[in-house]
């Protein structure tokens, strides 16, 4: 089994892999009827580029050259305050979510580590990013002594 889904995930791992360990300079967005429908995370001389794919509800990733990716119709969105701790980060690592159907609809990014900071995921055709937080150590030290 872990196997197969390996071999299936390749392609979409395989854009990870790309990134390597550049720096996050800058995110835009792009929007389609008020829906986002393309994310663009510049990586030095790489392009992560995110969309949502409105047919089926899933995320589509693929890389391309920062020289030659067109983003004078997305906003930047840098500035944002979602954003700012991430600028300057290397990328960490990439996870993809895959649903109980089987489709994959959704992304973990990390900068700086291995900890995802930002899920991305396509619901109702757009895509929506959230921050992760961490629970305070408090909560996971109480849970740790609960099942001692």
């Amino acid at each position: 089994m872990k196997v197969k889904v390996a071999e299936a995930a390749a392609p979409l791992i395989e854009v990870f892999h790309s990134i390597g360990e550049e720096p996050l300079d800058h995110v835009s967005y792009f929007y389609v009827h008020g829906c986002l429908e393309r994310i663009v995370f510049v990586f030095g001389s790489t392009s992560l580029v995110v969309l949502a794919d409105e047919d089926d509800d899933t995320v589509v990733l693929s890389t391309a050259s920062t020289a030659t990716t067109d983003t004078s119709l997305e906003t930047n969105m840098t500035h944002l305050p979602l954003w700012t701790p991430f600028t300057g980060k290397p990328f960490g690592w990439g996870y993809i979510v895959i649903n109980q159907q089987g489709y994959c609809d959704g992304l973990l990014l990390s900068f700086g580590d291995m900890r995802s900071k930002i899920l991305v995921q396509v619901l109702a055709s757009s895509l929506q990013v959230s921050m992760i937080s961490e629970a305070p150590s408090y909560l996971t030290n109480a849970a740790d002594e609960q099942s001692k």
